[in-house]
């Protein structure tokens, strides 16, 4: 038996992440800016899912990437 979660997918990780990114980004860039760069760092992930939904840490990639 395994512990090994299944992966989650992109509506499950843009339901938990995009609500603390888009205050991460609105609080280091100002509300236009942050809330821009927050919708473009979930398009990114949208087009790259494949990729970055295997990440050990997808969410820390979007903060390292954008912040």
């Amino acid at each position: 038996m395994t512990d090994s979660k299944p992966a989650p997918t992109f509506t499950d990780f843009y339901r938990d992440v995009e609500p603390r990114l888009r205050r991460a980004l609105v609080a280091a860039f100002g509300v236009d800016i942050g809330a821009e760069s927050a919708a473009e760092a979930l398009a990114f992930v949208w087009e790259n899912w494949e990729r970055v939904g295997k990440m050990p840490n997808p969410a820390g990639y979007l903060y390292w990437c954008w912040l």
